[in-house]
């Protein structure tokens, strides 16, 4: 990714770290997912979607909650109850994830949304699942389609 790039970046998502962490994550997502370089009209068409979509503000944990469930097939409940069986957990830590990034609410607020889990659990979710999209082409795709979920009429 040249410089040109990230100063594009940098100068298009300058409101909090999260985001700018959220844009360069859509961004790497689309071009290993398209097998393209990183460039600015890339950049741009990627971001198009988020920085000049006024949907994007009207994201929120319970949105972002239901989004998980439908594609996952989760039911809500399940999202926010005490199970801890593999089909619910991963579910449970996405959710985690894109409510940190596609929201601005605090990890408190997330935890609480998904059956009052502490703060420590929901930054631990985020920095699993942002591990796990830098190797997973799969979870990539998945993200991006939930994403589709959120921005959809």
């Amino acid at each position: 990714m040249g410089s040109d790039v990230i100063e594009f970046i940098a100068r298009k998502v300058a409101s909090n770290i999260r985001e700018l962490e959220g844009a360069l994550n859509r961004i790497v997502a689309y071009a290993s997912m398209g097998g393209q370089p990183i460039t600015i009209e890339l950049a741009q068409a990627v971001l198009s979607n988020v920085l000049y979509n006024p949907k994007k503000r009207s994201v929120t944990p319970e949105r972002v909650a239901q989004a998980v469930s439908d594609y996952y097939g989760v039911d809500l409940e399940a999202l926010r109850g005490e199970k801890r069986d593999k089909a619910i957990v991963a579910p449970r830590q996405i959710a985690m994830y894109l409510m940190r990034s596609e929201t601005d609410v605090s990890l408190m607020r997330i935890g609480a949304e998904l059956g009052g889990r502490d703060h420590s659990t929901v930054l631990y979710a985020c920095d699993k699942i942002a591990r796990e999209t830098a190797e997973n082409d799969e979870l990539r795709r998945e993200l991006a389609a939930v994403r589709e979920l959120l921005y959809a009429d």
